[in-house]
């Protein structure tokens, strides 16, 4: 997904990629790219269980906050103008695709590959994912355009540490720091854009016509044939340069943040507890989680967090009292 850095990243620069502990990081803030993590979650577990879109970005967020990290969670919001021709020809492979299924059904043949590649979601599957934030008291932020944009912003001006993305678009944005590769255990990758641009001894504004050459959505693919992520890197750091008339893509990369709203971020005085009962009754009707799960969960968070414990008990001595008045 997004422009192909990682081949480049991997072979001149492997010390910029390394695994983290969340317990490290604990009073940090991240930001989590949305849509990355529900196409990851609708096509790890494509019809395995009801709704995995719910199910997977609660463990996610629920993980974070074990952890005392503090989760923002952001969306897509308008396709940008120079990625218009890109949407309408993936309009047109989907529609295509989905003719495509219908054929071969209709001859009775496997149509199961063919619609692993077909993901597709309704906008429902947001206001799921924003409930669950809302039930767990996590920021949920739409942005102006694309969320990578939004997150890079934050991570720049406001109190981020990181973002959370399986997009190298992420670090073609001006990204510093990116986590990807998010399983269950306690660490995750961290690459750390510094290092990198340190490590192929080139600036960002290099680093960026690297993307370009390399192919990017703003580019609808490759701009010059035979240019993949070494050969690019090599042109570039040898005095090469992109084509003047894609200058307008790369400053639009470059700055594409700042077509973002300033955010306030929510403060920790202006939060409340997790709604732990609605969760439970959420949970269950759309995903089938028993009650005993949930209840697990809660138990496991408030012996992490002992003020929440503590605010739990207090709540109850109040609700005690004012039946003994």
């Amino acid at each position: 997904m997004g422009v192909d850095l990682k081949t480049l990243i991997k072979k001149y620069s492997p010390d910029a990629i390394k695994k983290i502990n969340y317990s490290d990081h604990s009073g940090e803030i991240w930001a989590i790219d949305a849509s990355i993590f529900i196409y990851k979650f609708c096509y790890d577990v494509l019809n395995k269980g009801k709704n995995p879109h719910i199910m997977q970005f609660y463990n996610l967020l629920r993980r974070l906050l074990n952890f005392n990290i503090t989760p923002i969670v952001i969306f897509d919001g308008k396709v940008p103008e120079l990625k218009l021709k890109l949407i309408e020809k993936r309009k047109k492979e989907k529609h295509e695709k989905m003719e495509k299924i219908k054929e071969l059904e209709a001859k009775g043949e496997d149509v199961s590959v063919i619609k692993r590649q077909l993901i597709t979601f309704s906008e429902s599957v947001y206001d799921d994912i924003i409930t669950v934030c809302n039930m767990l008291n996590v920021q949920s932020i739409r942005a102006n355009y694309e969320a990578d944009s939004l997150c890079i912003k934050l991570l720049k001006e406001h109190n981020i540490s990181a973002i959370m993305s399986e997009d190298f678009d992420i670090l073609m944005g001006g990204g510093t720091k990116m986590l990807c590769k998010f399983d269950y255990s306690d660490s995750i990758t961290e690459i750390n854009l510094d290092k990198v641009l340190s490590d192929l001894k080139i600036t960002y504004e290099q680093f960026v016509e690297i993307a370009i050459l390399i192919g990017t959505d703003y580019t609808e693919g490759k701009i010059m044939k035979g240019f993949g992520p070494i050969k690019s890197y090599q042109f570039i750091l040898n005095g090469g340069h992109i084509p003047d008339e894609y200058n307008k893509v790369k400053d639009y990369i470059i700055n594409a943040y700042k077509n973002e709203e300033n955010i306030s971020l929510m403060k920790s005085n202006d939060k409340t507890p997790i709604k732990w009962d609605e969760l439970k009754k959420f949970l269950n009707e759309n995903c089938n989680t028993r009650e005993t799960t949930v209840n697990n969960h809660q138990l496991e968070y408030e012996e992490l967090h002992p003020s929440e414990k503590l605010k739990k008990l207090t709540k109850k001595i109040i609700i005690k009292l004012g039946t003994l008045q």
